[in-house]
């Protein structure tokens, strides 16, 4: 639903994260919904989430008024924690 053309609203389809098994632990990306209003309005509303805690919320909304006209406003929120020490995949690293 990147496009403001898309005419329909309904779930976004979430995405398994398991690359990021190291920092975060495993989840889901892109969590959320989308929303078609009318031809010149959408919204969605998303977010991420792990099973170490971590998680991202994301809200955006798009206009279009005329070609020259349109835009988008968007704001995001994340808590982003690592895993914890008594994890049993937990690795520290110590830079000097």
């Amino acid at each position: 639903p990147t496009d403001i053309e898309q005419k329909r609203s309904g779930l976004l389809t979430p995405t398994y994260a398991f690359q990021a098994q190291n920092d975060r632990g495993l989840g889901l990306q892109n969590v959320g919904w989308f929303q078609y209003f009318n031809d010149n309005l959408t919204g969605q509303v998303d977010g991420d989430i792990y099973t170490s805690g971590t998680f991202y919320l994301n809200g955006l909304m798009q206009y279009r008024r005329t070609d020259y006209y349109n835009g988008r406003i968007s704001l995001g929120y994340s808590n982003d924690r690592g895993m914890e020490p008594t994890d049993p995949d937990f690795t520290e690293n110590i830079e000097n």
